[in-house]
């Protein structure tokens, strides 16, 4: 097993008490920070508007545990149901039984979503497989159980990454508190069945997560300690350089764990926290285009914050309910609610990307700021929420601004756009419309 070639930070043992201090004074410093967002009027108003629009077409759903709210979790018939109801992605927590059966499975408890008792790890494959995986599922909190008895299974890794009806799906793969041997056992899986491309590997503790990508050259979510310093430090207007970034997913949320590792549940407290409190936020949505990685949230089952976070450009979102998520991403067009929001839905409908391009490329050279294609999509963005929130006075400035771009662009004897920043450019307007 080769070694990790990146930098590990110790967390645990004697130096945890060490780390967590400054790590609560990160966690403040987001806290105290402003939360940028739009209102509910203007959420609905843009929502017709063609970024939004390309938004919500974009945003993925990934259905937590196979979408434990609509069906028992981390069955195979969970996870075709999820896909059925729009999901793009399945969350996968997965256990080793004591033979080296490969599982998706949440906690360690059997008593947790099956008929079982003890621990996962302490039982072989074949009790694993005669476990009923619906016995615990109900819908209405206890009163019904309508899956018992029905042959549902604990799927099995292997079942789900080779079956032919999940070939187009993204894998987010939940790795932590493993014992001895899983992570071999999911490197060969990852390799045998070669779903590397379309695997992200996501969990609290950043240093199993970077040994994951080493081998098997997948991509990997940030920890949750590393996601609270990325969120602080776009708070604090931090410069921050896509090499820096050792992450491929910011993955802003968690739940609760059950690791005995004081960093792990640290950093679930602080990230679930984070999640209810401080998003949506357009600040870590336009801090992560700009550096070319994406952001999803973990877990929302609210159809209203989720249409939220579509409607800033978060990437995605991890549920329990993905039948709920349906109007997130097939957003029936609104029609503007007040004179702001309508002006907004002109800039971003009737102004063609190219100029609006050329003018955040403008802003940008002002500021010194270099010339890439994701920060002039996240500029581009910039741009539009700060005129959405702007005053009169300073909506009146930007369209200004953007209409004498508009005049230079139509000039018949216009100076040519350089070929290289045209392309930078052309770029960029491909980003956006993704």
């Amino acid at each position: 097993m080769s070694e990790p070639t990146e930098p590990q930070p110790e967390i645990e043992g004697g130096r945890a008490a060490e780390q967590i201090v400054p790590n609560l004074k990160s966690l403040l410093r987001v806290i105290l920070a402003r939360t940028k967002t739009y209102t509910k009027d203007e959420m609905d108003s843009l929502s017709g508007s063609e970024r939004m629009v390309r938004n919500r077409r974009n945003f993925e759903i990934i259905a937590h545990q196979g979408g434990k709210g609509d069906f028992p979790a981390h069955t195979r018939e969970a996870y075709l149901l999820a896909k059925k109801n729009g999901a793009g992605g399945f969350d996968m927590d997965i256990r080793m039984s004591a033979d080296g059966g490969m599982y998706c499975f949440h906690g360690n408890s059997l008593e947790e979503s099956s008929d079982g008792t003890g621990k996962f790890e302490d039982k072989t494959s074949g009790e694993i497989d005669n476990l009923d995986a619906g016995y615990k599922f109900s819908p209405d909190g206890g009163k019904t159980f309508p899956y018992r008895d029905k042959g549902l299974k604990i799927a099995r890794l292997a079942d789900i990454l080779r079956d032919e009806d999940f070939k187009d799906m993204t894998f987010y793969i939940h790795y932590q508190d493993q014992i001895a041997g899983t992570m071999d056992r999911l490197v060969e899986d990852v390799n045998e069945f070669g779903v590397a491309p379309r695997l992200v590997v996501v969990g609290f503790d950043e240093k199993p997560l970077i040994e994951l990508k080493e081998q098997t050259g997948c991509r990997r979510g940030a920890g949750a300690l590393e996601s609270l310093k990325f969120m602080e430090a776009v708070k604090s207007g931090k410069t921050l350089k896509k090499e820096d970034l050792r992450w491929d997913v910011l993955t802003i949320g968690g739940e609760e764990t059950d690791s005995e590792k004081p960093m792990d549940k640290y950093g679930s407290q602080a990230m679930t926290w984070a999640r209810k409190n401080k998003l949506p936020d357009i600040d870590y949505v336009l801090a992560c285009k700009n550096l070319g990685k994406k952001a999803i949230v973990w877990t929302e089952d609210d159809v209203d914050r989720a249409k939220k976070l579509a409607a800033l450009g978060f990437d995605g979102i991890w549920t329990n309910f993905p039948s709920k998520m349906a109007p997130v991403i097939n957003l029936p067009v609104a029609e503007p609610v007040s004179p702001a929001t309508e002006l907004a839905t002109n800039l971003v409908n009737a102004m063609a990307d190219g100029i609006l391009a050329l003018w955040a490329v403008q802003a940008m050279q002002k500021r010194k700021i270099p010339l890439t294609p994701e920060g002039i999509d996240a500029q581009m963005r910039r741009m539009e929420f700060d005129y959405i929130k702007g005053s009169p006075k300073e909506r009146k400035r930007m369209e200004e601004g953007l209409q004498l771009v508009l005049e230079w662009y139509m000039q018949k004897d216009a100076p040519p756009v350089d070929p290289g920043l045209e392309q930078l450019v052309m770029h960029a307007v491909e980003l956006t419309n993704k």
